[in-house]
């Protein structure tokens, strides 16, 4: 998967996002560029956010329906628990009208209702099942009838807290930045078809690096561990990842395993002009 500008390529149905704007490019599998599909945004919602790096969230095509994740407008750090517990995930694209539909799927009556959090989520979907991670929020949700009422298992990860830290209000961009990449949080949830397991990382909470750039910090992320949960999202292991050698936002699922980047910046063996992965195990 890469990054050209503004453009999001994402290799799943083989869609092309143009982020944000409502618009998405079909594609075979040499990439050439079959059909261009526009499709409607509803109110005080943005186009959808498919972002090929961090809080991954594939699409999923059922049907004619591509489902996308989504952002709505409003700031983060102003909006109320009660207000946030109304908001929308996801919606539908009909790949032949344009036409959007919401899921019904909403964010977690109780979110925010310890103080602010940074909101985003991640989620997988796998044999039917719909399942969400999100940043300040210990519990997994899932469901497999987006008619109901989502399901929640607590599944805190041992490296972190019971309570997550509030987002600071009223801070400057570096205190900012210090919540979003520094704070003990969960990031991506992703599936392993090949092994039948969800993986989470989890973010444990460091000190920035005084020498990383301001507008690259993410690149400079700290220690993590990834969970691994079979498909009934129990705890079969986590393995914990020391800092300034792997890279988490860079990693891909094969037939024999996770492999994850070694190109982090503080590395001594990272090559720039080369993309190193090692392959991972779990206990």
């Amino acid at each position: 998967m890469s990054c050209l500008g503004f453009m999001y390529i994402i290799w799943i149905a083989f869609s092309f996002f143009y982020q944000g704007t409502n618009q998405l490019y079909l594609a075979d599998s040499s990439g050439k560029v079959f059909q261009k599909i526009k499709y409607d945004s509803p109110d005080q919602y943005a186009p959808t956010f498919v972002h090929n790096t961090y809080f991954l969230s594939d699409p999923v095509l059922i049907g004619d329906n591509l489902l996308v994740k989504i952002h709505f407008h409003g700031h983060i750090a102003r909006i109320t628990n009660e207000e946030i517990s109304e908001k929308k995930l996801v919606y539908a694209i009909n790949l032949t009208s344009g036409s959007t539909k919401f899921l019904g799927l909403k964010y977690p009556q109780d979110y925010l209702l310890q103080g602010p959090k940074y909101v985003e989520p991640s989620f997988a979907y796998a044999n039917g099942k719909f399942v969400i991670s999100y940043f300040g929020d210990n519990r997994i949700y899932y469901t497999e009838n987006f008619g109901d009422e989502m399901k929640s298992k607590s599944l805190k990860s041992k490296y972190l807290s019971e309570k997550l830290p509030n987002l600071p209000l009223e801070a400057d961009p570096l205190e900012l930045r210090s919540y979003s990449y520094g704070s003990p949080h969960y990031e991506t949830i992703v599936y392993d078809p090949f092994r039948k397991v969800y993986l989470r990382f989890a973010f444990h909470k460091y000190e920035l690096d005084a020498e990383a750039p301001m507008d690259d910090l993410r690149n400079y992320s700290g220690p993590f561990s990834i969970q691994v949960l079979d498909e009934e999202l129990n705890l079969l292991t986590e393995r914990a990842f020391e800092k300034s050698r792997y890279h988490p936002f860079n990693f891909f699922i094969a037939e024999e395993g996770l492999y994850l980047s070694i190109n982090h910046p503080l590395n001594p063996e990272n090559k720039e002009d080369e993309l190193t992965f090692e392959l991972i195990g779990f206990e």
